[in-house]
């Protein structure tokens, strides 16, 4: 995340905001919980929805692809009276008050890649600002199809195939690493890679040129949308923030 001068963080328009409880939310109660929670985007209004991820954690999606690019989410909770837990025997647990969060959303960069033409593009605020070649995950290592966000960004990443294969050994000291989700997919720099372009040979992460994953580098945040195509295979809803779209 990017600090402001002033103010909440600012993340990518992928962004997933969560809020959680101190106590167990039984299922009868969670409506109503998110019921009180309101969610205003400025300048751009966004309607949208909960899911609850556990007993305790529900996350908010809009019903848009993503959020609108500079904007402001505030998430003010009314939970004056609100049961939160309890009944049937059990210890009642009541909210008080009123909480209040807020993050702000910087430019709507949004990565696109294709499994099937081995390329992609990049947009910034709906504009085409950059294409280029990738190289997915070969047959055995099938790259995930769908929506990804960016959680770590690393310069220098070491990957092994310890986990991955048991017929290779590999032990890289990867340039520009952007985890995609939790299982370990990246997109990544891959210099040794001479099929960018031209054909999936990767071991499931996302393969860039140098420059071009250097480009992006200098340029991604937190929250940023991946959105892969081509590959047939699904993402998984649990593996990673970004699943949750």
């Amino acid at each position: 995340p990017e600090k402001t001068k002033k103010g909440p963080q600012k993340f990518g328009v992928g962004i997933i905001p969560k809020v959680t409880f101190s106590k167990d939310v039984p299922v009868s109660n969670r409506k109503a919980l998110t019921d009180r929670i309101q969610v205003a985007a400025s300048p751009t209004p966004v309607a949208g929805s909960w899911r609850w991820i556990d007993s305790t954690t529900a996350a908010f999606r809009p019903s848009t692809k993503f959020w609108p690019g500079h904007s402001t989410v505030t998430m003010t909770a009314d939970l004056t009276n609100a049961r939160i837990a309890g009944g049937k025997g059990k210890e009642d647990s009541w909210g008080t008050g009123t909480v209040t969060g807020s993050f702000k959303t910087a430019r709507a960069l949004v990565i696109n890649l294709n499994g099937s033409s081995t390329s992609g593009y990049a947009t910034i605020d709906g504009k085409k600002v950059k294409k280029f070649g990738i190289s997915l995950g070969q047959p055995g290592f099938t790259t995930r199809s769908g929506i990804k966000t960016i959680t770590d960004i690393i310069r220098v990443q070491r990957m092994t195939n310890e986990g991955v294969t048991n017929t290779e050994v590999y032990d890289l000291q990867v340039p520009f690493a952007m985890r995609l989700t939790d299982t370990g997919e990246f997109l990544h720099g891959a210099p040794w890679n001479g099929n960018i372009g031209y054909a999936n040979t990767s071991h499931g992460c996302s393969n860039l040129s140098y420059d071009v994953a250097s480009w992006f580098f200098n340029r991604v945040m937190y929250g940023d949308p991946v959105v892969t195509t081509g590959t047939g295979r699904k993402m998984e809803t649990w593996n990673g923030p970004g699943a949750l779209w």
